[in-house]
């Protein structure tokens, strides 16, 4: 083998390695930095619906609650909500996280999207009910609003998830009865149970 053909196949390989590790959408790189970005969007919806939720429930959110409802560590969470701060979805303060304005339409969005993709598994799909959380939970993130009204307009605009909670349309209001839990309802009355 000649000097020269011995540097054209360095060259190449050298070239290949580059174009294996640098080239956009599929290099090795790229897909981490991709992959990064992704499970920080993650993180950050499951933590917004959280805080949405607690907000929603009148609890007081915190560091711990965010780590167990978004499978994080503590210092993971402590991480998710400097994250929320710098983004502008949460306002942290001496008695407690609150979420701003963003961050309820952020967190609405999720919680909307989580639902309306329990009620397709349960009706459209034949996937057991112990399973309809989780692969909602996997299917919610990163969808835009026009994705969310698509699966809501698939679905017939449901009001209501398999389990009973209410489904908010697109601007936060919750439609029809939100229901009272049986356990409440007045002895002897007739109810209608979704």
């Amino acid at each position: 083998m000649t000097a020269l053909s011995l540097g054209l196949l360095v060259g190449l390989a050298i070239a290949s390695v580059f174009i294996g590790l640098f080239w956009p959408g599929w290099g090795l790189i790229p897909r981490r930095r991709s992959m990064t970005k992704a499970a920080e969007r993650v993180r950050v919806e499951d933590a917004v619906k959280h805080l949405y939720e607690c907000e929603s429930n009148g609890g007081m959110p915190s560091i711990q609650s965010v780590a167990g409802a978004a499978r994080l560590t503590v210092d993971e969470a402590a991480e998710t909500l400097h994250t929320l701060q710098r983004l502008h979805l949460i306002e942290m303060e001496r008695d407690g996280i609150r979420l701003t304005e963003a961050g309820r339409e952020k967190g609405l969005h999720v919680l909307r999207a989580h639902r309306l993709w329990e009620s397709y598994l349960a009706d459209r799909t034949g996937y057991p009910e112990a399973e309809w959380h989780g692969r909602a939970h996997d299917l919610e993130h990163g969808l835009s609003a026009a994705d969310v009204h698509a699966l809501s307009a698939r679905l017939q605009h449901p009001t209501h998830d398999p389990h009973g909670d209410p489904i908010p349309i697109a601007h936060g209001e919750f439609r029809g009865d939100t229901g009272v839990p049986l356990t409440t309802a007045p002895v002897g009355r007739p109810l209608r149970i979704l």
